[in-house]
């Protein structure tokens, strides 16, 4: 997953991460040189000292993990005060107020995501239209050079670009890029995704779906959370970091007995096809009373089973949850394909 925040936000967050894995670094250093008298051994302060450490070398990596950066730094707040202080009323005292302002900030995240959810969650009824696009125009200016690199990649394995497309609303912009392999069965799609000043970039591949198929299987090369389960039978699954050619390698050992096809489809049969599997999708999260029945803007609305549902599938720990639940099933589906 690729993912670009703003600028100055990202320079704040380092800054103020950085001054926190300083002074803890500082007061572990003195804490090791001049122990209090009553303190544990002088070694614990290798503890806070190293959480620090690692706070700092996540929040600089290229692409910061913020999560568990922080969760670093607050641990070693939390271990430099048992460091200096030993278990007494003042680290009791810290460790409860930390953990008060985390909880009360998980609580308030919960409730602010539920009621945006629930008063602004939308599923449009209608997708975009793709532009069907010759192939060769996969790298010109009607793409934008974060997904031609992907189209590139793509088309290097023998997929034939065949059409590109956007979609926005309130909240959000994507654009896409459709390709379908020109021996097998085979559609891939590259999209980029903006949220809320976040980029997301990723590479979708699966066989394409049949007019009587029930069931589908596809790869994705990000670990994005999802807010609603997927209809029975209806999986993609998260290969984080892998590059085109082993997402390739993979949805084959997914799909052993893809359907060769000596004649591409028109555009329009491959977008329909495209577009049936979230259309069923749509309908059956209606079914369900994940979203009303009733069409308001153009889209159906979240109920509050859906929200309820998003929100604790979207936001840690329950996204964490999810992925590694995933990622799990992935890494067996896999496994037991290659042995077959």
């Amino acid at each position: 997953m690729q993912e670009a925040e703003s600028p100055q936000r990202t320079r704040n967050a380092r800054v103020v991460g950085s001054i926190m894995a300083a002074f803890v670094a500082l007061q572990a250093i003195e804490g090791a040189m001049a122990p209090l008298s009553d303190s544990p051994p002088a070694w614990w302060n290798a503890v806070p000292l190293a959480l620090a450490a690692c706070g700092a070398v996540l929040l600089w990596r290229k692409r910061p993990p913020w999560r568990w950066a922080f969760a670093s730094l607050l641990a070693a707040i939390g271990t430099l005060a048992y460091a200096s202080f030993g278990y007494d009323e003042f680290t009791q005292t810290l460790v409860l107020v930390v953990a008060g302002v985390f909880a009360a900030a998980l609580l308030f995240a919960y409730i602010a995501a539920f009621i945006g959810l629930w008063r602004q969650g939308r599923w449009p009824v209608k997708d975009s239209k793709p532009l069907p696009l010759p192939p060769t125009s996969a790298g010109g200016a009607q793409i934008i050079a974060e997904l031609a690199s992907r189209v590139r990649a793509l088309e290097a394995l023998g997929f034939a670009t065949r059409a590109s497309g956007e979609q926005a609303d309130k909240s959000s912009h994507e654009q896409f890029v459709y390709l379908m392999h020109e021996r097998e069965r085979l559609v891939a799609g590259a999209y980029r995704l903006r949220a809320k000043g976040h980029y997301v970039e990723y590479t979708v591949m699966a066989a394409v779906p049949l007019p009587d198929a029930d069931a589908r299987l596809g790869v994705i090369d990000a670990a994005i959370p999802d807010p609603f389960p997927a209809m029975p039978g209806y999986r993609t699954f998260a290969y984080p970091g892998r590059s085109a050619a082993e997402l390739l390698e993979i949805v084959r050992g997914l799909h052993p007995r893809l359907l060769r096809v000596e004649q591409l489809p028109t555009d329009e049969a491959f977008i329909a096809a495209l577009k049936r599997v979230p259309d069923a999708h749509g309908r059956w999260l209606i079914d369900h009373g994940y979203l009303r029945a009733q069409v308001t803007d153009g889209a159906h609305h979240y109920t509050v089973k859906g929200a309820i549902v998003a929100t604790l599938r979207m936001l840690w720990p329950g996204c964490s949850i999810v992925l590694a639940l995933q990622q799990r099933e992935a890494n067996a589906l896999r496994k037991r394909h290659s042995n077959e």
